[in-house]
């Protein structure tokens, strides 16, 4: 489950940047073919979708340059970009086409034993590093570069992109890690100036290994969740006596249930929102016929909708 800040309108407002410890079983297999082939089944291997969620819409612009890992979003009259520092010439940088709109650019050997995949994705664009032996390091780094006065503050394991008057207008979201297993890896971010900086501990790991912190930045908000965190809420919701037990931010001190308590800490760091319109759309969703325990369902809470939608898995990654 994650809160998203995107354009409102429907906008693309995103930027996300993924890396990707690609050691397979067989070490050879992952150093032979094109940068695309390589990172393809690295992508398999993780079990991360190939394939981007379709075509930036709205008023919002991605742009991925052709010599270097990077990309630029450019919405409402400002931009904000993320450049995974890349010690190598690319040698082997191709457009990729998707058939649902979407576009990507692979980077071969951006540093040693790793590759890089930028592609366009539901909220924005997204950053991929492929480690694909040992020798390659599982820290990277990106230069963010942000608008005139806004800067990043710590949010938990998050960073938000707040404006001079304090308003919250994009978040990097809580990093994850897993590896391909699907077990969850130990990560983190530090902040170094404007360089972000990402480690992952891949120790016992089965690679590859996928790593996906994300960047977000506009003026709606939107709640993410997987079908079986919906499953979770709703039932300590009705546990705790229906959609009535906590109306706004204010109370969230007073929910007794830790679970929900925790959700409703996280939306409200956000935004001061109508708490029984988020616990009645995630009670509506999972009893109804829509729900699935692997969809991924979403929220728009503000401006505040009534109920939850099927969308993307990759707004949940």
């Amino acid at each position: 489950m994650r809160i998203a800040k995107t354009l409102a309108g429907g906008a693309i407002a995103g930027l996300a940047a993924a890396c990707m410890v690609a050691m397979m079983a067989n070490p050879a297999a992952a150093q032979t073919g094109s940068a695309a082939d390589r990172i393809n089944r690295a992508l398999v291997s993780a079990g991360v979708p190939q394939s981007t969620a379709g075509p930036n819409v709205g008023t919002s612009k991605v742009e991925i340059p052709s010599d270097k890992p990077a990309a630029l979003l450019t919405a409402a009259g400002k931009s904000v970009s993320l450049t995974l520092q890349a010690p190598r010439k690319n040698r082997d940088a191709r457009g990729i086409s998707y058939s649902n709109g979407g576009n990507a650019r692979a980077f071969g050997d951006i540093a040693p034993d790793t590759d890089s995949l930028v592609r366009s994705a539901d909220g924005g664009a997204q950053i991929l590093a492929v480690m694909r032996t040992a020798s390659a390091a599982n820290t990277q780094r990106y230069n963010v570069e942000l608008p005139p006065g806004t800067h990043m503050e710590a949010f938990g394991k998050a960073f938000n992109l707040v404006e001079a008057d304090g308003k919250i207008v994009g978040q990097i979201a809580a990093p994850w890690a897993k590896d391909a297993t699907g077990r969850e890896l130990s990560t983190s971010y530090r902040l170094e100036g404007a360089t972000l900086i990402q480690s992952t501990d891949t120790t016992n790991a089965t690679y590859p290994v996928v790593v996906d912190p994300k960047i977000t930045y506009g003026v709606g908000i939107y709640l993410n969740m997987w079908g079986s965190e919906a499953k979770a809420y709703a039932i300590a919701i009705v546990g705790l006596g229906g959609v009535g037990f906590a109306t706004a931010c204010t109370a969230v001190g007073k929910i007794p249930n830790a679970l929900v308590k925790t959700l409703a800490t996280l939306i409200c760091g956000a935004a001061s929102v109508n708490l029984t319109k988020v616990w009645q759309a995630i009670v509506d969703i999972y009893y109804s016929s829509a729900w699935e325990n692997g969809a991924c369902y979403q929220q728009k809470i503000v401006p505040m909708t009534n109920s939850m939608v099927k969308v993307s898995t990759t707004n949940c990654l």
